[in-house]
Parts: C-alpha cells; sequence; structure tokens
C-alpha cells in the first residue's frame, strides 16, 4: 500500500516507508516460507523505485541480489515464477543501461528468455514479455550489429501484437 501510494503521489517517504516495512517483513520470514521469494520480489520492486528516484547505485546492486534470492526461492512451476524472471531481467537491463556490460544484458536476454519459454501464449502478459524480449534483442543488435538479434527482436515484436489485439 505504501509503495501504491508512492507510485500515486510521488512521495519519497511512502516509498523510503514501504522500503522498511518490506524489509522487516522479508527479516521475519523464514526461507521455506511458501510467501518469502514474494516478499523479495516486492522489496526489489521498491528498491528499483528507489533507484530510479536517487540514482544510488547500492539500491540497484541489492535491489538485483534481491531479485535473485527471490527466483532462486521460487519452485519452477509455481504461478510467480515467471515475473520473477522478468523483473530480474528488467533490473539487468537497467544496469547494462548504466554501464554498458554486456554481460547484464545477456543476463536480461536469459531471464527474459525463460520468462517467454514459461507463459502461455494467451496468458495476458504475454504480449509484455515479447515485447521486453524485442527491446532487449534490438539493444544488442544497436551494440554489436548482429542481424540475427534485429530480426528475433522483430518477431518477438510481430509475435506480441495478437496478444495485444486480442
Amino acid at each position: 500500500s505504501l509503495w501504491s501510494r508512492f507510485e500515486r503521489l510521488g512521495a519519497l517517504e511512502n516509498l523510503e516507508e514501504a522500503i522498511s516495512v518490506n524489509r522487516q517483513a522479508v527479516g521475519l520470514t523464514p526461507d521455506d516460507h511458501p510467501w518469502k521469494a514474494h516478499r523479495l520480489n516486492n522489496l526489489g520492486v521498491c528498491l528499483q523505485s528507489q533507484y530510479k528516484q536517487t540514482g544510488h547505485l547500492s539500491e540497484l546492486q541489492e535491489g538485483i541480489t534481491i531479485r535473485q534470492q527471490a527466483l532462486h526461492l521460487t519452485p519452477d512451476d509455481h504461478f510467480d515464477k515467471v515475473s520473477h524472471l522478468s523483473n530480474l531481467g528488467l533490473s539487468l537491463q537497467t544496469r547494462f543501461a548504466r554501464f554498458g556490460d554486456l554481460t547484464d544484458l545477456e543476463g536480461a536476454i536469459s531471464a527474459n528468455r525463460q520468462a517467454v519459454i514459461q507463459t502461455p501464449s494467451d496468458h495476458p502478459y504475454n504480449a509484455l514479455y515479447l515485447n521486453e524480449r524485442g527491446s532487449l534483442l534490438q539493444i544488442r543488435w544497436e551494440r554489436l550489429g548482429d542481424p540475427d538479434d534485429l530480426a528475433s527482436a522483430y518477431d518477438a515484436y510481430k509475435e506480441g501484437i495478437p496478444a495485444i489485439s486480442s
């Protein structure tokens, strides 16, 4: 609720309180608890928002680490696995945009690839993940110039269009 209030009103104190409350929730939840990964993901979302506001690298780095933990704790057949993959990919893409380290871009592409594979074509987020895929491949094409990346980006965008219009 605090994060939603921050998103709506933009008050940083709401975001800071959301981070504090999420840290407490994560700290009080054992690793084998079914909600641990979800709580880690929520904290990662808040830290990503804080990084966007402040530009402090430590928040981005911590958010990536936390999202990796959430992904690690999520069973492959759990419905949150795909969103955790997508969120990790977006965080890695953000770090790539800041530093240009191709390892981050490759990690983002890998996480997104898994999200696309695990998302049914009729899922409401399928088009979103395909759009992310197209964007990531286009970025790699711009950086490395491999025409296969541009063709694959086009294919991902095109594949996502029917899902958007349905």
